[in-house]
């Protein structure tokens, strides 16, 4: 089990983990474990040098998931002149489109990813217990 751990934390720091690992193990896991153990016993505590450690550690891990997070996430490819060119003569013409669908509700004005959401999260655990730092 320590192995798998192992091997998973690696293959994320070279940025080669899957999604759903990162963001179920590495992230869903951590959340759970930050709002129903670490968060209770800083609030519950009132050894200051105590809070000030589980808060740390979970400002430094949550700033790791964003990294990983960040690393792994699919790359785009690179498009000559031309190509890009003809990508954007194609979003022109279904702007329009696009529009319509959006007003009549059949697609949603934001598109976020997975990742994105997992990251924004992220966001606000960090600035969560940097409150209990600062």
């Amino acid at each position: 089990m320590l192995e798998k751990i192992r091997n998973s934390f690696r293959n994320a720091m070279s940025g080669s983990e899957s999604e759903k690992n990162l963001l179920f193990w590495w992230g869903g896991l951590a959340y759970l474990a930050s709002y129903f153990l670490i968060n209770p016993l800083i609030i519950k505590s009132n050894i200051a040098w105590f809070d000030f450690i589980l808060s740390f550690v979970s400002v430094i891990y949550f700033c790791w998931h964003i990294y990983v997070l960040r690393k792994s996430r699919p790359k785009k490819p690179k498009l000559t002149k031309s190509e890009k060119k003809m990508m954007q003569i194609k979003a022109r013409q279904e702007l329009p489109k696009k529009i319509m669908r959006k007003l009549l509700l059949k697609e949603p004005f934001t598109k976020w990813s997975n990742v994105s959401i997992a990251m924004t999260i992220d966001f606000l655990c960090v600035t969560h217990f940097l409150t209990y730092i600062l």
